[in-house]
């Protein structure tokens, strides 16, 4: 004859000062709004959530352009 027990627990679990805890979802959240490395031009429109229209006329501002162009340590070629 077999039998059941149930049990419940209580475990407490060190996390390191260093370290967090973030729910799923808001893990995957900050992930895609992650601007790590390169991007292509329309992961950049995904992402900053502007038209290309837009982006293209801001880039297209030559003061603008300089600042934040590769040669001035920014992130345009």
């Amino acid at each position: 004859m077999e039998q059941t027990l149930e049990v419940q627990a209580t475990i407490s679990v060190l996390i390191p000062e260093d370290k967090i805890l973030v729910d799923k979802v808001e893990y995957q959240e900050l992930k895609e709004k992650d601007f790590d490395g390169w991007v292509g031009m329309d992961v950049f429109i995904k992402k900053s959530n502007r038209s290309i229209p837009t982006v293209s006329k801001v880039l297209r501002k030559p003061d603008l352009r300089k600042r934040i162009s590769v040669e001035n340590g920014g992130w345009v070629y």
